[in-house]
């Protein structure tokens, strides 16, 4: 019965790892305002949409979450740009 519980485990252990996981592609295969999005904002929560909100409603809503995700004034704007393109 033990080595029944083990072998379980173990697949379960290798499935959630492996087999269940999505294929993320590397940050250089977004565009560059997406990648930084991505990156920032990931650590935190889900990524909104980039619909979500108009073009001010961004403007505001990253102006109040520059700090947290440690943006630099550069890669703020490279977000706004991306944000604003697609949304």
């Amino acid at each position: 019965m033990r080595n029944i519980s083990a072998v379980a485990s173990v697949v379960l252990i290798v499935a959630g790892t492996f087999g269940c996981a999505k294929r993320r592609p590397p940050a250089e295969e977004y565009p560059p305002g997406e990648s930084v999005f991505r990156r920032a904002c990931q650590g935190c929560h889900s990524l909104p949409k980039p619909d979500e909100k108009t073009d001010d409603g961004w403007s505001d809503f990253l102006r109040t979450h520059v700090d947290q995700a440690g943006l630099t004034a550069e890669e703020q704007t490279t977000v706004i740009e991306y944000l604003r393109k697609n949304n």
